[in-house]
């Protein structure tokens, strides 16, 4: 690839209204139908794979088109830099396309880092999206799955029993946007502690993009084994059912009260 190559951002088909406002940001489809209809582009043409794609038609047209191309121009795809994406047992979700974070690596003893890998199908995008950038909560949730994933892959790793996680407190603050593009998670343990089969944990979890802090998260929670708070959580739900039992009027309904 020479210097006079030309570069196309791409994004999920969720974030058209990203696209929509730059000339090299092209929409997944928007970039498959690029290559389709022009097999014999006039310059060296290289699409970086951002957030949302699953760039395999991108690829496999691309692929397709080398074959029969005879220009010197072509087509080349830098895929996504997010790593392997993280499991469902680390993530705590039962969909893939649900988890926000790559496999945790780990930098020292308290620090670790993931990548942002958001999915166009993740069950935050299915409604609607408002503006360019990433919706806050989903944010929120990249750094709950973090926490999640770093302690059992971590601190959890060497124990075969089940962990029911509890959060005691998740203090946000968003700084910057942050946009469908390359982006990073860190993760930082400021406390760590056990007691018997509890473990409790402070962390600050930073994300990042382009350089830029866009969002802090200060979060405490602990980890019980799943066997013991099952009883607890059961007994708390017991009263508040008591509670609100009694706050009804359970006389007999009059016909006003069933039309």
């Amino acid at each position: 690839m020479t210097q006079s190559n030309k570069r196309i951002f791409v994004v999920g088909d969720t974030f058209a209204g990203t696209a929509a406002q730059f000339d090299n940001i092209m929409t997944e489809t928007d970039a498959l139908d690029h290559v389709l209809s022009n097999p014999k582009p006039k310059q060296e043409t290289v699409f970086l794979v951002q957030q949302g794609v699953d760039y395999r038609s991108i690829d496999s047209a691309i692929k397709s088109q080398k074959k029969t191309s005879e220009s010197n121009g072509n087509y080349f795809i830098e895929p996504s830099r997010c790593g392997a994406r993280a499991t469902k047992r680390l993530a705590h979700k039962a969909r893939s396309e649900n988890i926000l974070i790559s496999t945790p690596r780990r930098v020292d003893d308290r620090r670790f880092e993931m990548d942002l890998c958001f999915s166009s199908q993740n069950e935050f995008f299915l409604d609607h999206m408002t503006g360019m950038h990433i919706q806050g909560m989903a944010l929120i949730e990249a750094g709950r799955q973090a926490f999640l994933a770093v302690t059992e892959a971590y601190f959890l790793n060497e124990d075969s029993k089940d962990y029911y996680f509890v959060i005691k407190s998740m203090d946000t603050s968003f700084q910057n946007f942050m946009f469908p593009f390359d982006a990073t998670l860190n993760y930082d343990i400021t406390d760590i502690r056990k007691k018997g089969t509890h473990l409790g944990i402070e962390a600050t979890i930073t994300l990042s993009q382009g350089g830029v802090v866009c969002t802090t998260i200060k979060v405490a929670f602990t980890a019980f084994e799943a066997d013991k708070i099952a009883a607890r959580e059961r007994e708390v739900a017991q009263g508040c059912l008591q509670v609100l039992g009694a706050s009804y009027d359970v006389s007999t309904p009059t016909l006003e009260h069933v039309a």
